[in-house]
């Protein structure tokens, strides 16, 4: 199962400011800057301990066994100021809370008790309020439930909860973008790799898409014919009906715009072997490492790298 996180396209690289200063024409490249674009998006990843595209994923958590629940579970992640106390493994429930450290949750999509029994997203609230990604789940008092065991008395990764993850500051607001419908007739099921576009523009290659809870890649764009991977980043590939709203996601701005300096930066340091510096929006570089070191600047002043143990 494949998993797409690339936070710039080469359509939205050669329209920027920072693909001006490529010098770059025709399409003979665009294989040399794709691999750019996974590398340096790769390193954001890596240097903020987190991902900045959506995932489906499963995550299991302990619920707190009474008499034995105490701060020995738990570690201080320290480096600066904010830090919290974090699980050791990566989340952990107690009183009427599921506190998620390990990832950040956008979405809840199922929640099953220790007991195996389904709790309805009815019987609780997603914590901080009005602010994304989320931290906690908290069951509301008037639902009567408690975190259990299984049917064994096991504590352990006894909770399940299945969602969508990753990091967004206004994930229901501006994170997805509408790029048209499917308009192929009968829909398309699920197995086809092309869908046709009601939309002329609007779809470019290396987006990141979604039909209902589907996410497809898309390779390559050919008019109002779209070729896609299906099924990525943990969905799971599914028949959609003619008229399928179709969306692609946008990564928070300060992401796209370290992506697209780190690609320029790297693509002119690479083409100038005698080791010559050089400048993109006013930033020096002299080699890619140094170019590396300004991502790693930058995310820490946009204050996106999480720290910590976690």
């Amino acid at each position: 199962m494949s998993a797409y996180a690339e936070y710039t396209t080469l359509d939205d690289l050669r329209k920027s400011s920072e693909g001006a200063q490529l010098n770059i024409s025709g399409n003979a490249a665009d294989p040399f800057l794709l691999q750019l674009i996974r590398e340096v998006s790769a390193h954001i990843d890596d240097s903020s301990n987190r991902t900045f595209a959506p995932r489906v994923a499963t995550q299991h958590y302990d619920a707190a066994s009474p008499g034995i629940w105490s701060m020995s579970g738990l570690y201080y992640a320290g480096g600066r100021a904010g830090d919290v106390f974090q699980s050791k493994t990566g989340g952990y429930a107690y009183g009427r809370v599921l506190r998620v450290d390990a990832d950040d949750l956008l979405e809840v999509t199922s929640l099953t008790n220790g007991d195996g029994s389904a709790i309805a997203a009815a019987n609780y609230l997603l914590y901080p309020t009005n602010v994304y990604p989320k931290e906690e789940l908290r069951l509301k008092q008037s639902s009567g439930i408690a975190w259990t065991p299984d049917g064994d008395g096991n504590y352990e990764q006894v909770i399940t909860l299945v969602g969508i993850f990753g990091y967004h500051t206004n994930y229901t607001g501006h994170a997805w973008g509408g790029c048209g419908t499917v308009a192929n007739v009968g829909g398309i099921n699920d197995t086809v790799t092309t869908y046709t576009s009601s939309a002329v523009a609007g779809v470019e290659g290396g987006m990141l898409l979604k039909i209902d809870s589907e996410y497809l890649y898309v390779q390559s764009v050919a008019g109002v014919t779209i070729t896609v991977e299906r099924g990525v980043n943990g969905s799971t590939a599914a028949a959609h009906v003619v008229g399928s709203v179709v969306s692609y996601w946008r990564p928070i701005f300060a992401v796209q715009r370290i992506a697209r300096m780190g690609v320029a930066a790297l693509w002119n340091l690479r083409a100038n072997p005698e080791g010559k510096q050089v400048s993109v929006n006013g930033v020096t570089f002299s080699t890619p490492t140094s170019v590396m070191h300004w991502v790693d600047n930058e995310l820490e002043q946009a204050g996106i790298q999480r720290t910590g143990l976690g």
